[in-house]
Formats: structure tokens, C-alpha cells, sequence
């Protein structure tokens, strides 16, 4: 095979022998152990100079022809079997029945003080007013 194509996998993956020259296994190793060495330091231009110090140990990296990605429409998803609600966000439905749970509370709550105290429905405007006010500052203010 001096000048063919090998190729790798399902058929992803083709390098022309061509653009590669060999390089021995360790010498490959050492370089790129090197390499890894300088990016965990998080030393990048370290890094950058030791494959431009030896080309031929990475001569390969990258050279493989690139499978273009595919945007699928909903028809071909679902004809693959697909079901498209599992590739959304999941919907956290406990924060919705714990808020719902409280606003029933506060107006079971507000019916009790409304006819314990026997307030008159000025009262309960301004009372709501208040609360309505606290709420909105509470949802605007940072942290709140």
C-alpha cells in the first residue's frame, strides 16, 4: 500500500499515506506527551512551539477529510424513529406545583384574615396593593 488510502472505522476516517511521513511510534509518544505536559500547565504557546519544533511527529494530526455536519428535518427524524421531545430541555414541573401549591395557600390564607378581622374592601385593595408592590420589588431587585 505505498501510496493508497487507508481507511478506518465505518468509513469515517481516510488518510492518504501520501501527506504522512513515517515517524516512529515513540518518537509520536514523546512529542505529544510533551505536548500534554505544557497544555495542562495551561502554557498553550509552549505547546504550539513543540509541534512547530517537530512537524513530522504530528504531520497527520488533523489531515483526515472531514464528514460535514447534517441538519435533519422533524419529517426525517420521525421516519428514523426519533422522538423529537427527547432532544429538548427537560420541563421541571415541581417548581410549578410548589408555587401553585403556595398561591393557593396565601388566598386560603387572605379569605381567613378577610373574615377574621372583617375588613372592609378598601382595606383588602390597599392590603393587595402592598403585597403586589413587595412582590415586584422582590422579582426586580438582584439576589431576590
Amino acid at each position: 500500500m505505498g501510496g493508497g488510502v487507508v481507511m478506518f472505522g465505518s468509513g469515517g476516517l481516510y488518510i492518504s499515506r501520501r501527506c504522512c511521513k513515517i515517524v516512529s511510534g515513540l518518537e509520536r509518544r514523546q512529542v505529544l506527551e510533551q505536548v500534554d505536559k505544557e497544555l495542562s500547565k495551561g502554557d498553550e504557546r509552549a505547546a504550539l512551539n513543540l509541534v512547530r519544533a517537530n512537524p513530522a511527529a504530528l504531520r497527520c494530526f488533523g489531515a483526515a477529510r472531514q464528514i460535514p455536519q447534517r441538519l435533519y428535518t422533524l419529517d426525517e427524524l420521525r421516519l428514523n424513529g426519533i422522538e423529537t421531545a427527547s432532544l429538548l430541555s427537560p420541563v421541571d414541573t415541581t417548581l410549578t406545583s410548589i408555587e401553585r401549591s403556595i398561591q393557593a395557600a396565601a388566598l386560603l390564607g387572605g379569605t381567613a384574615v378577610w373574615k377574621l378581622f372583617d375588613l372592609t374592601p378598601q382595606h383588602i385593595f390597599f392590603i393587595s396593593l402592598g403585597l403586589l408592590f413587595l412582590w415586584t420589588l422582590d422579582a426586580v431587585c438582584p439576589f431576590g
